[in-house]
């Protein structure tokens, strides 16, 4: 099932450039003013959302600490999971089967990946930056 997704994202009053006949991008500010692009593909069967980078690359390797943050946030988001894209980066993602997808369910996923982004993004890169730091965003996770 091919969703109207032009439509709901004006529905959604979000501004997206398509990149692709099945591809679009869009901007977004979290509190802490920094931008973010939210990628959105459509095929046939899935949307997929990615915010990436939502974290700069972590140089050389992935620390421990920040692996076990993001598994942990993973076990605490619903809808919504962080990985490591193809460059490495820290990214987060949604997928959503596109049969019987109503507007209300991917307003609801838009609204977790800007606000997911916007509470955790700072302390990843935080933590990406020096892997001992314990941001107060992820305390409860590095145990």
């Amino acid at each position: 099932m091919v969703v109207d997704l032009e439509a709901w994202f004006r529905e959604y009053d979000w501004q997206v450039m398509q990149l692709e006949p099945s591809i679009w991008m869009g901007t977004f500010a979290t509190a802490q003013e920094e931008d973010f692009d939210l990628y959105v593909h459509q095929d046939y069967e899935w949307i997929n959302m990615a915010v990436s980078p939502l974290a700069p690359r972590p140089h050389g390797h992935l620390g421990p600490r920040l692996a076990l943050a993001l598994l942990r946030l993973n076990e605490r988001t619903q809808m919504v999971r962080f990985a490591i894209d193809g460059q490495g980066d820290i990214a987060l993602y949604a997928n959503l089967p596109a049969e019987e997808l109503h507007y209300e369910i991917f307003a609801r996923v838009m609204d977790l990946m800007t606000a997911t982004t916007s509470a955790f993004a700072p302390a990843l890169a935080r933590m990406v930056a020096d892997d001992s730091v314990s941001p107060p965003e992820l305390s409860g996770m590095l145990k």
